[in-house]
């Protein structure tokens, strides 16, 4: 048995496996609950399709998880709702401010920009992906 329990820790430490993970998908079903936004199907949509085409930003990879689900959610909500009402229950929840969150949505913007082929790949493939 001490064999089996030495071998198991050689192996998780070896691919760093990561129990309590959490996934962006996650996050943002809490912070549509929390902003009121969690029946709209589209924001919901977008931001799981900017989720996947951000898989290939190497500056974004780098973010902790609930800034990358903050700036995508509040980019969809701009563009589908046309609404930039910032949430002071969502800054509560995250500690994260909104001067923080626009200037990742600059890189956002900057991200599709730069890779603007990629981007239109994935949208126009979006629904066969998933």
């Amino acid at each position: 048995m001490k064999e089996i329990k030495a071998y198991e820790n050689e192996i998780n430490r070896i691919l760093k496996f990561q129990y309590n993970m959490v996934y962006p998908t996650d996050i943002l079903c809490i912070y549509q609950l929390v902003d009121g936004t969690f029946e709209n199907k589209e924001i919901t949509k977008f931001s799981k399709f900017l989720f996947i085409f951000l898989l290939f930003s190497r500056k974004f990879r780098a973010k902790e998880n609930n800034l990358i689900a903050l700036t995508v959610y509040f980019y969809s909500k701009i563009l589908i709702e046309k609404n930039v009402n910032w949430s002071k229950n969502l800054q509560d929840l995250t500690r994260i401010n909104k001067k923080t969150v626009m200037q990742n949505i600059n890189q956002l913007i900057m991200e599709i920009k730069d890779n603007y082929e990629t981007y239109i790949y994935i949208k126009d493939n979006f629904y066969n992906i998933i």
